[in-house]
């Protein structure tokens, strides 16, 4: 390994707060989607869960990793987290149908104080479905809504 690399390796310290947030973020999903299969055992998959599961930690491995560091030296780098951030982490985090559990996940009465403070936003909430997508609208193609015709 490049010496130059290598001091960037032994420099780096972990983002704390971010982390957090990330872990946090992972165990709101994971406690959601749990009471949702204990509800319904075929609401969300396993395999979205884990789909999920890697979005955010590519998220977390672009920008709290050793790879941030290296971001200013390298230009593979650099956009190896313009990969990860607008491509891959996105696309894994929205198969994984982040809406329903995450709403399970929070606790009721948190999801209730933000949504009547969003005054009304509980009726577009819930117009998700399962699969994180707008469900049981017409005007899109195939059944789908687009986001403006709500």
């Amino acid at each position: 390994m490049p010496e130059p690399v290598q001091t960037i390796f032994a420099s780096w310290t972990a983002p704390i707060p971010f982390s957090l947030t990330i872990v946090a973020s992972a165990m709101i999903y994971l406690r959601g989607w749990r009471q949702l299969r204990l509800s319904a055992s075929n609401v969300i998959p396993a395999w979205r869960a884990s789909s999920f599961l890697v979005g955010v930690f590519l998220v977390w491995l672009a920008i709290g990793s050793p790879l941030a560091l290296l971001d200013e030296q390298l230009l593979t780098a650099h956009m190896m987290q313009h990969l990860l951030l607008m491509t891959i982490a996105p696309a894994l985090i929205w198969i994984g149908a982040p809406v329903m559990p995450m709403l399970h996940g929070l606790p009721q009465k948190f999801v209730q104080s933000v949504l009547a403070l969003a005054g009304g936003a509980g009726v577009r909430a819930s117009a998700f479905s399962t699969h994180g997508l707008l469900a049981g609208r017409s005007g899109g193609v195939g059944g789908m809504a687009y986001p403006g015709s709500l």
